[in-house]
């Protein structure tokens, strides 16, 4: 309970100096249960929407589809 994970994160396409932090947090919610609570911060004001598709095309749903199996 409790756990989180904290992380670094850029696009491919972004400038090397520039970095986001992502943050991954993990809550019990019952038995068997864990809801996933996500953030980011830093990312460039132009590139926020299409971060924020790619996370749900690239991760979000393939993750659901897989859970639900």
């Amino acid at each position: 309970p409790g756990k989180l994970i904290v992380q670094a994160w850029r696009a491919s396409d972004w400038p090397k100096e520039i970095y986001s932090e992502t943050t991954f947090k993990f809550i019990a919610t019952g038995k068997n249960k864990t809801k996933l609570e996500f953030t980011q911060t830093g990312v460039p004001e132009e590139q926020c929407n299409s971060i924020k598709q790619g996370w749900v095309d690239y991760y979000w749903e393939p993750l659901r589809k897989t859970l639900k199996k």
